[in-house]
């Protein structure tokens, strides 16, 4: 747990930097940081529910030291509710309803309660600022604050934490024990000081009080805190499996479902055009299986494929067992990948669409016998979009001439 600045309502426009800036010299700078804590005190109360399940009833003092002149409106207090590598929830929910906080004695106004991925930031105070000397007192609760380890169990805390700018002067933590949990205890505890990670413990006295165990350390500076270590005999309570965090399961869910439904159109489309398919599939049979002498597979195929299935490979594949053009391979890429070109070898006995298609690999010139046009990626031009369609034209052309659609046909039956 760690102490966070004080908000300060400041306006950054234009025109109260102007006014800031004709204000006598006598006016200070505003840093919420510009303030320092006298003392922490933190009191822990351990003890156990009828289950056997650890409770922890925490109150914390600080004395904060701000400057008497308007800088800060109160503090925030970070408040971690996970333990066991954030696998277990101390807290389930902190509300202004289970926590109580004052300052110098008098019922402190809780500006906010937000709750972040692993503790809450609770901010004190209202728009009226503090100066000088004032006295917070936390108070709220956990659960399932042991952790157990076969062989014994401990109470491993956080008191006032890390994740501060400012100094403490002392800080002081006392763990006291139930009636009922005091013949719990091994009798062994320690503590550390430092920031995160840092073992300190030369910098931390130990010492029995009447209910518990009290520690104690001084000039703790920016970002330094008291981490004790209180063990208990094995069995002492009953530790509940960590809790299942399901968050990660609710999105995924929440992510299947969005999937779904937006799959649903496409799904109903492919079913819808898979069963057209296998209709026109049983009613016909397929070119490239049952040539017809007469027919070529560019007619064949804009009859039964259609003009959504392309058949350009097709016809190729027809002229080259035909004998009218040939695959050459033309060498490697510097990625190992092969590279073909087509060799024209009759050119009288190509069709007007073969022809056509020969034109549009070739980039739009003329093919005689011998040439060699490469297989490669054209971009798109006014003449190739034009072969293109004096392709498709010839194709329905020689459909026509031969009497297989009627006048008005466009092209596929599916």
């Amino acid at each position: 747990m760690f102490l966070k600045m004080r908000r300060v309502r400041l306006s950054c426009s234009v025109l109260v930097a102007m006014l800031l800036a004709l204000l006598p010299a006598t006016v200070f700078a505003v840093d919420t940081e510009n303030f320092y804590f006298e003392d922490f005190t933190g009191d822990y109360y351990l003890s156990r529910d009828a289950d056997g399940v650890s409770h922890l009833k925490v109150i914390e003092s600080f004395t904060a030291i701000f400057p008497d002149y308007k800088q800060n409106k109160g503090i925030c207090r970070m408040i971690p509710f996970t333990n066991q590598d954030n696998a277990n929830v101390t807290l389930p929910s902190l509300t202004k309803a289970n926590i109580k906080i004052t300052r110098n004695g008098l019922t402190e106004p809780i500006y906010s309660i937000i709750q972040e991925d692993n503790y809450y930031e609770v901010c004190t105070g209202d728009e009226s600022y503090v100066l000088g000397k004032q006295v917070y007192v936390f108070e709220y609760n956990f659960e399932k604050v042991v952790t157990d380890f076969s062989d014994y169990q401990e109470l491993y805390w956080d008191t006032n934490g890390n994740g501060w700018t400012q100094k403490f002067n002392s800080v002081t933590a006392r763990v006291h024990f139930a009636e009922d949990v005091a013949d719990n205890y091994a009798g062994k505890s320690w503590c550390y000081v430092g920031r995160y990670g840092a073992n300190g413990s030369e910098r931390c006295t130990i010492s029995d009080i009447s209910d518990g165990v009290e520690f104690v350390a001084k000039n703790l500076t920016r970002y330094e805190n008291l981490t004790f270590d209180v063990e208990l005999k094995a069995g002492s309570f009953v530790v509940p499996e960590p809790e299942k965090n399901y968050t990660l399961i609710f999105i995924m869910i929440g992510f299947l479902i969005v999937c779904v439904l937006l799959l649903i159109k496409p799904f109903k489309k492919f079913l819808s055009t898979r069963e057209k398919a296998k209709y026109y599939k049983d009613l016909f049979i397929k070119p490239e299986f049952t040539p017809n002498a007469e027919t070529g597979v560019a007619e064949m195929a804009a009859i039964y494929i259609g003009k959504k299935h392309d058949a350009k490979v097709a016809v190729l594949l027809d002229m080259i067992v035909k004998k009218q053009i040939s695959l050459v391979q033309k060498g490697e890429t510097m990625f190992g990948r092969k590279k073909w070109a087509v060799k024209v070898l009759d050119a009288s006995k190509i069709s007007n669409e073969g022809m056509y298609l020969l034109r549009i690999l070739a980039g739009g010139a003329s093919v005689n016998d011998g040439d060699e046009i490469e297989i490669k990626t054209r971009t798109a031009t006014a003449s190739l979009v034009s072969l293109r369609r004096s392709y498709e034209r010839a194709v329905d052309a020689e459909l026509k001439r031969q009497g297989l659609v009627e006048g008005k046909y466009k092209g596929g039956l599916i």
